[in-house]
C-alpha cells in the first residue's frame, strides 16, 4: 500500500534528518504534540498515526535510531498503550526508559510552556527503566496486602526480560526486579532459573534472530503523568 498508518510515523521525514547527528527519536501518539515539540526545538519528534506502536514502525526503525524514547499520555489507556510499547520493544531486545511528565500535562501542552533544555533536564533526572516502569505496573495490579504478590510480580518482569540475550544483562536485570519489587534477590534467581554471569543461556531461534531489532539501540519512553 501507498499509504498504510501502521508502517507511517507522522514528522518522520523531518525528524530522520537529525538521526545522523544524535541517533534519537521520540515517539508521541498526537499530532499536535509533535508540532509543538518541533516548535520548541525537539526536532527528532514523530507520531505514530491513529495506532498503537508496531513492528513495522520498530522495523522501519532498526539500524537508524540508537536512542528511542517514546511519549505517551499518563492517562489509564496511555499507560496501557506505553506497556504494550514496552513490551514489544522487548520483544526485539530493546530496553526503554520511562518517564512522566508533572502536573498531568501532555506534551502538547507542557511543551507549550518549556524549551528543549527544560525537556533534557526532565528527560535526566525523572526517568524511569523499563524494568522499573514494569514492576511498578505489576505491583500496581495486585491487590494490596496480597500473599505473595510481589513475587509474582516479579517473575513476571523477569519473564518479559527473558529474552534479553546476554546473561550479564539478565543477572543485574534480576537485582533490579529485586529491588523495585523488595523481593530476595537469590531466591528470585533460584526460582525463575535466571542466568548468573558466564553461564550459558539459550540463543533465540533462527526465526526469532530474524525478528527481533537489534539488542544494541537503547529505548526510553517518556510517560506522562
Amino acid at each position: 500500500d501507498a499509504f498504510n498508518k501502521r508502517r507511517l510515523l507522522y514528522g518522520f521525514d523531518k525528524a530522520s534528518r537529525q538521526l545522523g547527528r544524535s541517533g534519537r527519536l521520540v515517539i508521541m501518539e498526537g499530532y499536535t504534540d509533535v508540532m509543538m515539540a518541533h516548535q520548541r526545538g525537539l526536532t527528532e519528534a514523530v507520531a505514530t498515526m491513529g495506532t498503537s506502536l508496531t513492528e513495522d514502525h520498530l522495523r522501519l526503525l532498526k539500524g537508524r535510531v540508537n536512542n528511542l524514547v517514546l511519549l505517551f499520555d499518563g492517562d489509564r489507556p496511555g499507560q496501557d498503550a506505553a506497556e504494550r510499547a514496552v513490551r514489544l520493544a522487548l520483544t526485539g531486545g530493546l530496553e526503554c526508559r520511562v518517564m512522566t511528565l508533572p502536573d498531568g500535562q501532555d506534551p502538547c501542552d507542557w511543551f507549550a510552556q518549556h524549551d528543549l533544555e527544560a525537556f533534557e533536564a526532565l528527560l535526566a533526572g525523572r526517568a524511569e527503566s523499563t524494568v522499573s516502569f514494569l514492576c511498578r505496573r505489576e505491583l500496581e495490579a495486585l491487590d494490596q496486602g496480597e500473599p505473595g504478590g510481589p513475587e509474582r510480580a516479579a517473575r513476571a518482569v523477569l519473564e518479559a526480560c527473558r529474552v534479553l540475550v546476554d546473561p550479564l544483562r539478565r543477572d543485574a536485570i534480576v537485582g533490579e526486579i529485586a529491588r523495585a519489587c523488595s523481593v530476595d534477590r537469590n531466591l528470585l534467581r533460584a526460582q525463575t532459573g535466571a542466568a548468573r554471569p558466564g553461564a550459558g543461556s539459550p540463543r533465540p531461534s533462527g526465526a526469532g534472530e530474524r525478528t527481533a531489532l537489534s539488542a544494541r539501540v537503547r529505548c526510553q519512553m517518556i510517560v506522562v503523568s
